[in-house]
């Protein structure tokens, strides 16, 4: 349960090895490749081929995505395939059934080529149906047109005007034509727009044209030797044939669905040949060696060693420690359920290199919290039955699956706090713990019991968080901050603990055993004792990197921070918030339903019906909140006591793929 250590490899090798010693490192999955160093007497390459595979891999995606788009456009068609590995996006091969997709590269080739000149020439025909679109809709203004549209052309002695004018303007052109003798107006159809032919003598055609320019009349572009309807028939079979065009080249795009999974191991075999050929370029280099930098896991020195000898005696590998200016990645390994919390924690920020792994307290303290705020029997059981099968579904171990294996796992402690609380899809059971829904003096009593006890829990666990400040700083050689800037902390909230705990038991009226009572008043004195030697360390020391008056301002903040640390502790009371709400949701919820049981049959379909409705949105709104809330009160309250965060996950050389996973 901890942040593995690193070494730093160091690789020299021969050039005519280099191949064979990438693919090695690559099957090992125990080296991360990082930038060369400047070593002396060596020089770096640019592979063309490089750029090459590049524009080759674009082919490739952009054939797989056409491909996956038009399979999904016919999926509830007998051209979708059915069961087939290749729809999956998480696809499962070895190393040796990765590597040998490059067999088929000649054959894969051609189909990329076949279905990328598919879909080039179905976006042809997409482009000629468009332009037909935008046509039949100008034709569909002139259907009113007598004869061709070729017989509306100007003559020796006449011009011709034919379009379309607005039916304001058309009044304006009629009183205007009736002052032209020698211009004649035919209004083919009024309306909106209205469809004209203004022919004119060349001796009055001049004035016309700019009246009709002053009317904004639209001139018709149009001159085929034949009428209005017979262009728009032709225009309309024609798009029919290019749309069975289109429904064909579509078909045959789907005929090659059976490549779909050699596709995709192809597409990611060539992203790993992309990525060892930049490798190769920042590889330092002389004549006939070349020289390789990364990291490798210190528990796997002697794998990648054994596997690097299997291949080639002529390779030298130097392992050394990262120094104080290197960032080694982060490679975390944990027992099976504090892994799936690894998700949770690194969705705020990936744990640095060189601090204390923190997923373990995450995961006791996730889980608890879970478990308190939706405590219900049921609820528990069917979270954890209905999370399994999802992540069953996953084959690959991806946030999603560790997602609904975080749900899972809280879905477990939400029946132990179902069990303390005997509820059971918001039925009551029994009491073994105080119930919060309780009425009356009782019922107060015991919601205060459970809101000091979140408290309390809370308390606790910023006493963890400062624990595991202590423990970074001692692991970092910071003795110093680690005694007063955690343990000193740690001191505090304990000295806190004892000290309030009988005056706010009293103070509320809450009745403890005479043992625990006397313990705790036996306990008050040295707790404030505690409290306050702790508060005055923390204020004397907080401004020891400081000088002059940054030494009193920097002790000052120290105990003002006390109020940020009492809120901090006060945010722990949504644990109670969220707890009985979903017991009171379900309980109204199981209300309403029983309640029309007394209607007979009817009566109980609507009142089951009720029940069933009601506690399928409890339980939605509840997950929800819960992880939101769960998250923030480790993000927020724990992290920002001791996290520093901001490391980089461990990725192995070639493990970045889109589509498959090497056993």
């Amino acid at each position: 349960m901890a942040v593995v250590k690193m070494s730093k490899l160091k690789l020299i090798a021969l050039e005519s090895d280099r191949e064979r010693i990438l693919d090695v490192l690559h099957k090992s999955k125990a080296v991360e490749l990082t930038d060369g160093e400047d070593v002396e007497n060596t020089f770096t390459l640019s592979a063309d081929e490089g750029q090459d595979l590049k524009i080759e891999y674009q082919k490739i995606s952009k054939a797989l995505e056409y491909l996956t788009e038009t399979l999904s456009s016919f999926k509830k068609t007998d051209l979708f395939p059915k069961g087939e590995e290749g729809l999956s996006n998480d696809i499962i091969v070895s190393y040796d059934e990765f590597m040998a997709i490059s067999d088929k590269k000649d054959k894969l080739i051609s189909v990329v080529n076949d279905i990328n000149d598919i879909k080039n020439s179905v976006l042809d025909v997409k482009s000629t149906v468009a332009k037909n679109n935008a046509l039949l809709s100008q034709l569909e203004t002139y259907k009113s047109v007598e004869g061709d549209f070729s017989d509306y052309v100007d003559t020796a002695y006449t011009k011709s005007f034919l379009g379309a004018i607005s039916e304001s303007a058309l009044s304006l052109l009629k009183e205007f034509l009736a002052e032209k003798p020698l211009s004649n107006l035919t209004v083919f159809s009024e309306g909106a727009t209205s469809v004209i032919h203004v022919v004119s003598h060349t001796s009055e055609s001049d004035e016309v044209a700019a009246k009709l320019n002053e009317l904004a009349f639209i001139k018709c572009p149009f001159v085929f030797a034949c009428t209005p309807s017979a262009k728009i028939l032709s225009v309309t079979e024609e798009q029919e044939k290019l749309e069975k065009q289109e429904e064909t080249l579509l078909k045959n795009v789907c005929s090659y669905s059976k490549y779909l999974k050699d596709l995709k191991i192809f597409s990611d075999f060539y992203k790993f040949s992309i990525e060892k050929h930049e490798v190769s370029d920042k590889c330092r280099r002389t004549e006939k060696t070349f020289v390789l930098f990364g990291y490798v896991p210190t528990p796997e020195i002697d794998f990648v060693k054994n596997s690097l000898s299997e291949i080639t005696p002529a390779c030298y590998t130097e392992f050394s420690e990262p120094t104080e200016e290197d960032e080694p990645p982060t490679l975390l390994k944990n027992n099976n359920a504090v892994k799936q919390v690894e998700f949770v924690t690194n969705m705020y920020s990936v744990p640095n290199y060189r601090e204390y792994d923190p997923n373990t307290f995450v995961f006791v303290f996730f889980m608890i919290f879970f478990g308190f705020m939706m405590a219900d029997i049921g609820y528990g059981v069917l979270l954890f039955a209905l999370c399994m099968w999802i992540r069953s579904r996953y084959k690959v171990d991806n946030g999603t699956r560790r997602l609904f294996t975080v749900i899972a796992y809280g879905g477990i402690f939400t029946v132990i706090f179902g069990l303390l609380f005997g509820s059971c899809f918001g039925f009551p059971l029994y009491h073994l713990m105080p119930d919060p829904t309780a009425t009356g003096a009782e019922g107060r009593i015991n919601v205060l019991v459970i809101l000091l006890a979140c408290l309390g829990v809370g308390l606790f666990h910023l006493v963890a968080g400062y624990l595991l400040k202590a423990v970074n700083e001692f692991r970092n050689k910071n003795y110093v901050s680690a005694i007063f800037d955690g343990l000193t902390w740690v001191f505090f909230n304990i000295g806190l603990f004892f000290a309030v705990f009988n005056f706010l038991t009293d103070y509320f009226g809450i009745s403890t055993p005479e043992g625990v009572h006397s313990f705790f008043a036996m306990m008050q004195m040295p707790g404030i004792i505690t409290l306050l030697v702790s508060l005055t360390l923390a204020a004397v020391t907080a401004g020891r990197a400081e000088k002059g008056f940054g030494k009193i301002t920097k002790g000052f903040g120290a105990v003002y921070g006390i109020i940020g640390l009492l809120s901090d502790i006060l945010s722990y009371a949504r644990l109670f918030g969220l707890m009985i709400s979903g017991m009171i949701i379900a309980q109204q919820f199981n209300g309403m339903g029983t309640a029309m049981f007394s209607n007979g049959v009817t009566g109980y379909i609507f009142g089951g019906l009720i029940i069933l409705v009601g506690h399928v949105f409890n339980i939605a709104m509840n997950v929800l909140g819960v992880y939101i809330h769960d998250c923030r009160l480790q993000y927020i309250e724990f992290f920002s006591k001791f996290y520093t965060g901001e490391g980089r996950l461990f990725t192995s050389f070639g493990s970045e793929k889109t589509y498959t996973h090497i056993k």
